[in-house]
């Protein structure tokens, strides 16, 4: 499990910064750099998104950078390779979970 989940880090930090700031990603960094007020009022007009505006306006901190902000994702999407691991394994057993894994860390969707 430790080399499926060093290859998805690897391959979706390979070409981070290959693209410039997607119109979408330029919006989300726009709306995490807000003051303390229109940041409360952007969380209640988006409460689907709240979290992950929420998330991206700490996260910001450490840069605002194309790496940086897309280092956001990559945590979580490597993260979700081990919580697929997991749950593949507690409800399947481990051969389902190593697969499931190995196959969403090369998911190119994914990455």
């Amino acid at each position: 499990m430790a080399a499926i989940t060093v290859l998805a880090a690897m391959l979706r930090i390979l070409f981070i910064s290959e693209d410039s700031f997607w119109h979408d990603e330029i919006l989300s960094v726009q709306r995490a750099q807000m003051n303390d007020e229109d940041f409360g009022n952007l969380l209640q007009g988006f409460p689907n998104m709240a979290f992950y505006y929420w998330l991206l306006h700490h996260w910001i901190a450490l840069g605002d950078s194309e790496i940086t902000v897309r280092m956001l994702s990559v945590v979580a999407s490597v993260g979700t390779v081990l919580v697929i691991y997991f749950l593949g394994t507690r409800l399947f057993g481990p051969q389902v979970g190593i697969i499931s894994a190995a196959l969403l860390a090369i998911n190119a969707f994914h990455i």
